[in-house]
């Protein structure tokens, strides 16, 4: 595993931060990376809605800008009609509600947004998966994927699934606390993905550790 927690560290690659810091840093990335917490909100009544929304062209466009690809936006809104977009979304939450492995769902979730126009590269349609479902999707951003050796790919994202899941639950049964303020004080995988950028990021020489 790339990334980790142990009852000390968040363990990034070959470095250790310790655990008391993480806290620090998803606040560097909520004051570095606006409207985070704004997006989660709109992703959530996206779903709530099935997609069938007005507000979806706005999410698709809000979500690419806040990734630093607002371009990328008007090229799959260009070339996929709403209806398919709609589709593919409800194929991707239908992967994230089911049972069984959360990596693996997280793979068939990458597939079906992956079917989209402008949305075929990891990277880009993992950001429109880590709003639409946070508990389980976190990021794989190019920086983290050159950064900790996840491959750019179906397979590397399930990898940094696994691992950015598996973080959450540790830190979520060690009490740290999460500036993301989640019920029950609960840490989602795309909080660890924040951490984790906010250790590798251009901004980063902003951060305690």
């Amino acid at each position: 595993m790339a990334i980790a927690v142990d009852a000390n560290d968040l363990v990034a690659g070959s470095r250790r931060v310790p655990i008391r810091l993480v806290t620090q840093l998803v606040e560097l990335h909520l004051a570095k990376v606006e409207g985070t917490q704004a997006l989660e909100a709109s992703g959530l009544l996206l779903r709530s809605a099935r997609f069938a929304s007005d507000r979806l062209p706005q999410f698709i466009r809000e979500v690419c800008k806040w990734g630093g690809y607002a371009g990328i936006a008007g090229r799959v809104l260009k070339n996929n009609s709403l209806e398919m977009i709609g589709s593919r979304f409800v194929e991707s939450l239908a992967a994230l509600e089911a049972r069984g492995d959360p990596a693996a769902r997280n793979v068939e979730a990458l597939e079906a947004v992956n079917e989209l126009h402008g949305l075929g590269r990891p990277s880009f349609a993992t950001k429109q998966l880590r709003f639409l479902y946070p508990k389980l999707c976190p990021v794989l951003d190019s920086l983290v994927a050159a950064s900790f050796e996840y491959p750019m790919s179906p397979a590397g994202y399930r990898r940094y699934s696994a691992d950015c899941i598996g973080a959450a639950a540790a830190l979520g049964g060690l009490g740290i606390r999460n500036p993301m303020g989640r019920a029950d004080g609960r840490w989602f995988a795309a909080d660890v993905d924040m951490a984790v950028f906010a250790l590798i990021a251009p901004w980063s020489t902003d951060a305690t550790p």
